[in-house]
């Protein structure tokens, strides 16, 4: 197994590290990656890249961060809908399923990443764990595969919502203030400030403020510009 690139406590790590091994005596995974988003829409994707914990190729993960492919990634997308592992092909027979997603799949192959699974643990708390298992070789999973992923996709999902540092501990994004982040969220949402300002409890001058400091960040000059920004460079969940 390659070395794992991981976050946060490191004997947490190692328990992730010693999941995954076990899971790879009886199937044909080589690759995981797993990640927590919280039940606050202000840590969104860029709680999921500080939390992300993988072993695949250092080529890949390079170029997956650097490109911004988290925001259109369908592992991302798809895998909150289900707690049972669910192969590839079977997303993309999901009627929302679209190119962009496709494109992340293809990128993937590229590095010699050709066929997977994905799941979600979810915890009390509201937290979602994103956990994906993948192979360099192209195959069709069996119900036997796909139970063992299941079984240890969600005792892998467990082990990072234990690492995940406390609110205090996280800090703003590319500049931007969480509260920026949310009302960018809620705005990706389809959400007008006088909507925000009611869902937020602050004032209407106030989201406003916030939304042009986070436009001012990202280099653009209207809101929607701003929202599309945000999802690109990962700071907000795509909708």
């Amino acid at each position: 197994m390659q070395n794992a690139v991981t976050s946060g406590c490191n004997a947490r790590g190692s328990i992730v590290d010693s999941l995954f091994s076990e899971l790879q005596e009886n199937t044909d995974f080589e690759y995981f990656a797993a990640c927590h988003i919280t039940a606050e829409t202000t840590r969104g994707i860029t709680a999921a890249q500080q939390s992300m914990k993988t072993n695949f190729p250092k080529e890949w993960t390079a170029h997956y961060r650097s490109t911004g492919l988290i925001g259109s990634d369908p592992v991302i997308q798809f895998a909150p809908r289900t707690s049972r592992a669910i192969c590839w092909q079977t997303v993309r027979n999901c009627a929302s399923f679209q190119k962009k997603h496709d494109q992340v799949y293809k990128a993937a192959g590229d590095f010699g990443i050709h066929s997977g699974v994905l799941l979600s643990s979810r915890q009390f708390d509201g937290s979602i764990q994103i956990v994906s298992f993948s192979s360099s070789r192209k195959k069709a999973y069996s119900d036997k595969d796909l139970s063992r992923a299941t079984y240890y996709g969600q005792l892998i999902g467990q082990a990072v919502s234990d690492t995940v540092p406390s609110e205090g501990e996280t800090q703003s994004a590319g500049g931007i203030s969480p509260r920026a982040l949310e009302c960018l969220q809620l705005a990706a949402l389809g959400k007008s400030s006088a909507e925000i300002e009611i869902i937020l409890n602050i004032s209407r001058h106030t989201v406003d403020f916030h939304i042009r400091n986070a436009m001012a960040a990202l280099g653009v000059n209207t809101r929607t510009f701003a929202v599309v920004r945000a999802v690109q460079q990962g700071l907000i969940l795509p909708c």
